[in-house]
């Protein structure tokens, strides 16, 4: 047993196994010969064996905590976290001073999510041994990914003293530093890795991340280069469940603090507001002269909708611009709830309407045929010379089995009136207009505006300078939504990305106009 032991210690695993095997072929239920071949077979991969053996140690040694934690070990490395967590509190139990079971548990809670008893179990950790640089380095990490660097620059450097050959350590060391605004002891911490690991293109990223000033356009976009690199390399490595999540983690993390620390300097040097105004302010008139008393309300369209407030959160209002056009026109209301069916034909006598409620004179109705619905608007509207109007559904606002045609319509010279039509989908679906639901909304356009659009085809890097924002957009937007779901990471405390909503780009320059809403005038009733 001791040669065998002195061979496991060295990392002679083949000779320590042959060792264990010898003990077990005279002796085979010695409970330290059947855990530690099981420790080899965690070690070297042979999962499904090394479950086998430490089962078998734990039968015939029930009070051995250590067989307990590595067989802990074997279920996080095969996703049954929650079997590993049970392991390891079991082997604590059995052994509430064994620091290696604390560390592992910090590591299988922290898998899980469970980021407060996962710190506490590395601080147990390194509280029973204050040298165990595996417990350290994680106390570190986890610190770190939750914004708390300069504790974790503390116990980097513990770490470091306990085992300064971890050279991914002086990285991360350096990402603390530099959060922390060191940015002398942060090169110095590169140096170091870099003497250790000269090929670590996270090394060569951090290096960057410090000398790129705002403005350096040549050295952001070498910034964004060095960034696809690194992640190139996290594909590749082995996906080890527990390991591989904190790595990507902190990777994550020191990619997010370089975007900002450059997104950080471009702010302090950004105009605060526009010095010109881009849009033409000059007020448009829109006559709509109503043709019967009882014609149907018309009201500005409304920021809300039915379906947008049911999304979890309300996330759907995170989208600016589907905001802004829910409230880009005035819509026209219908007059009283009826319901529409479409039996599939062509004719005109192929959608039958129904009345649900009071019976008013501008009920729906089947006219084209081909399972069309329309309504008159009683109405004739007056744009400005040179202005149509876009006759359109009310924008994002679904409605099952039934799709809004849209129309445009010179309206600043043609007397007649004009209708609205949806087109019915699904033969035999029954579908209800409420009263008070919009059915139709008003959009003026300039006339020519569009045909002036001489659109054309290019490629991006003939545009530097877009081109890099672009890529510093997109870096900043794949390391947010990597770290979203991390309960204690910066990107799952804000939530969402603000740049559009806030208009600011990427670098924070804010843009010449930028609208978060639309403040419509609604039509003034001049009617006597």
């Amino acid at each position: 047993m001791a040669q065998a032991l002195a061979h496991h210690q060295a990392g002679r695993l083949a000779e320590a196994e042959e060792g264990y095997r010898r003990i077990l072929a005279v002796t085979p239920n010695e409970p330290r010969a059947l855990q530690l071949p099981g420790t080899i077979a965690l070690q070297t991969g042979y999962l499904g064996e090394a479950e086998t053996l430490l089962r078998a140690a734990i039968s015939h040694a029930p009070q051995s905590a250590e067989a307990y934690s590595n067989l802990g070990l074997v279920m996080a490395a095969t996703t049954r976290i929650d079997d590993a967590v049970g392991l390891f509190r079991h082997a604590i139990a059995l052994h509430p001073l064994y620091a290696e079971a604390h560390h592992n548990l910090g590591l299988a809670l922290e898998h899980k999510g469970e980021t407060d008893a996962a710190l506490a179990s590395y601080a147990r950790a390194v509280e029973i041994k204050p040298d165990y640089a595996d417990a350290l380095c994680n106390l570190a990490m986890a610190l770190h990914v939750r914004r708390r660097p300069a504790e974790a620059v503390k116990l980097y450097r513990r770490a470091l003293v306990a085992s300064p050959g971890l050279a991914r350590l002086w990285v991360y060391l350096a990402a603390a530093l530099a959060e922390c605004d060191d940015d002398a002891g942060a090169r110095m911490a590169l140096e170091e890795a870099r003497t250790r690991t000269p090929d670590d293109p996270l090394v060569d990223l951090c290096r960057t991340m410090l000398a790129v000033r705002a403005g350096d356009a040549e050295g952001e976009m070498e910034l964004l280069r060095q960034r696809g690199r690194v992640a190139r390399q996290l594909r590749g490595q082995p996906p080890d469940p527990i390991e591989t999540s904190l790595r990507e983690m902190m990777t994550a993390g020191t990619l997010f603090i370089a975007t900002a620390k450059v997104a950080r300097d471009a702010r302090k040097a950004a105009t605060v507001s526009p010095d010109h105004q881009v849009t033409d302010r000059v007020d448009l008139k829109l006559t709509a002269y109503a043709l019967h008393p009882e014609a149907p309300p018309l009201i500005v369209a409304s920021t809300t909708r039915d379906w947008m407030d049911l999304t979890p959160g309300r996330v759907a209002y995170r989208c600016l611009p589907m905001v802004i056009a829910n409230q880009a026109g005035w819509l026209v209301l219908n007059a009283n709830t009826f319901a529409a069916t479409w039996d599939g034909s062509n004719g005109s006598s192929g959608v039958h309407v129904e009345c649900l409620g009071d019976a008013k004179p501008f009920l729906a109705y089947s006219h084209f045929g081909s399972g069309v619905l329309t309504w008159d608007v009683p109405y004739l509207f007056r744009t400005p010379p040179g202005y149509n109007l876009l006759v359109r559904g009310p924008a994002n606002h679904p409605k099952d089995g039934v799709c809004a045609l849209e129309g445009l319509v010179e309206t600043d010279w043609n007397e007649a009136t004009f209708t609205m039509n949806w087109k019915l989908t699904r033969p035999g679906h029954r579908i209800v207009f409420g009263a008070g639901e919009p059915f139709a909304m008003l959009v003026p356009q300039k006339r020519g505006e569009l045909e002036r659009v001489r659109p054309d085809i290019r490629d991006i890097s003939t545009d530097p300078s877009l081109e890099l924002n672009y890529r510093k957009w997109s870096a900043l937007r794949d390391t947010f939504q990597h770290q979203r779901d991390d309960p204690a990471s910066p990107a799952n405390s804000a939530g969402w990305q603000r740049h559009y909503m806030l208009g600011l780009s990427v670098t924070t320059k804010p843009a010449p106009e930028h609208q978060t809403g639309l403040a419509l005038r609604a039509f003034e009733d001049k009617r006597p």
